[in-house]
């Protein structure tokens, strides 16, 4: 793993700020803004919103691969830092 000289040189950092603008444009909108949160509460919004017909199915799909990849990478990291202890 290369070093990196501030966290937001880290790919997954990077990635999840672009999903959190993403929540934060679809969330604009609704009656209460939940753009400030985890990105499991983003989740958790984001199903509500397709539900509710607030956001349109390929918005719901674009959030949930960018959900699924920050999932991803966030859970190597952590794997990645505790071998390294």
């Amino acid at each position: 793993m290369a070093m990196v000289n501030h966290f937001t040189e880290l790919l997954v950092w990077q990635k999840a700020d672009a999903l959190a603008h993403m929540a934060f444009s679809l969330t604009e909108s609704f009656p209460v803004n939940h753009a400030h949160r985890s990105v499991r509460e983003v989740q958790d919004l984001r199903l509500f919103a397709v539900r509710r017909e607030l956001i349109p199915v390929s918005q719901h799909q674009n959030m949930t691969e960018g959900y699924e990849d920050v999932h991803r990478i966030l859970n190597g990291l952590t794997r990645s830092l505790r071998v390294s202890k």
